[in-house]
């Protein structure tokens, strides 16, 4: 038995097979029945999506003509369950792109972000702060009291950034802040 969602549609759009797999991720479906535009499937044969997110849970598809002496008599699909993939992807994107100590973006993602805009032809301002004779906090009271200060410094850009957006009302704001390293942020 396959772990795998198994459906077979004809051309005219007929379910030929489904196995009970399928039957429990989307139960709408049943042999003989004629696809729907509203359950996504018909969008996968026709190459619009590869993956249907149903129930919080997203399933990628891959798609086989049924072909009996030349001619295409429709599609096999197999749905596989793609959400801790995709999760462990976001996760890997989030580690990439953020500081791990304070949460804000880290300098790469600024790099990339200024790349993207440039590219895009956007304008926008850019703020850099760097908080003098940090070391001597580092040094009198340790290295955890100074990363609670940075991490107070990163909270306070990130919600002023958050702040002056909502402030700005019907413009377009869009604002982010980022640390670039050590004591040094951007906004």
């Amino acid at each position: 038995l396959s772990g795998e969602g198994i459906i077979v549609v004809d051309m005219s759009g007929e379910i030929t097979m489904i196995n009970d797999r399928m039957r429990n991720i989307m139960p709408n479906l049943e042999k003989g029945k004629i696809l729907s535009d509203l359950d996504g499937i018909r969008d996968i044969i026709q190459g619009k999506r590869t993956s249907l997110k149903v129930n919080d849970i997203i399933y990628e598809f891959r798609k086989e003509p049924v072909v009996e002496e030349g001619e295409v008599l429709g599609y096999m699909l197999w749905a596989i369950d793609m959400t801790q993939h995709f999760r462990t992807l976001d996760t890997i994107r989030d580690t990439a792109s953020t500081d791990s100590l304070t949460g804000l973006y880290n300098r790469a993602y600024f790099t990339k972000t200024v790349s993207d805009m440039i590219e895009d032809s956007l304008s926008g301002s850019i703020f850099m702060v760097d908080m003098d004779m940090f070391k001597m906090v580092n040094d009198t009271y340790g290295h955890n009291a100074g990363d609670a200060v940075l991490q107070m410094v990163a909270n306070t850009l990130q919600e002023s950034v958050v702040g002056v957006a909502a402030d700005l009302q019907n413009e377009v704001a869009d604002g982010a802040a980022f640390r670039w390293g050590g004591e040094q942020f951007i906004f």
